[in-house]
């Protein structure tokens, strides 16, 4: 199956077919079994108010493809940032570092009272 999807394939449940509890009741499972076959997803309601949705074997396969395939790939984009995350700490473990990072670091600069505006020495 595919998991490029979009918005359209996943429906709101207002929008989905929808029959009464009491219709498929009436009407049996084999019937509401070729009915969902029919449509894919079926809302089931209860004095007109949406409780259930009966999916086709199909179209439950579809939703686990796509959610694993969306768990796969935020999988994967979190390992690439850790990777580069952990590339970027590693000079920090480095014999130079403390060295590099005091050097780094100016000596205070003695304003004696006053507020210098713009970069030093200009």
């Amino acid at each position: 199956m595919s998991t490029t999807l979009s918005s359209a394939d996943f429906p709101a449940v207002q929008d989905l077919p929808r029959k009464a509890a009491s219709e498929l009741k009436t009407a049996g499972w084999p019937e509401t079994v070729r009915a969902v076959q029919d449509v894919g997803k079926l809302v089931v309601t209860n004095h007109n108010r949406p409780e259930a949705v009966i999916m086709a074997v199909r179209e439950y396969q579809v939703l686990v493809d796509y959610a694993r395939a969306q768990a796969a790939q935020a999988d994967s984009v979190l390992e690439e940032l850790r990777r580069e995350y952990d590339e970027r700490l590693s000079v920090l473990r480095g014999p130079t570092a403390a060295k590099r990072l005091r050097a780094s670091i100016r000596k205070p600069i003695k304003l004696g009272g006053k507020v210098r505006v713009g970069q030093p020495g200009r």
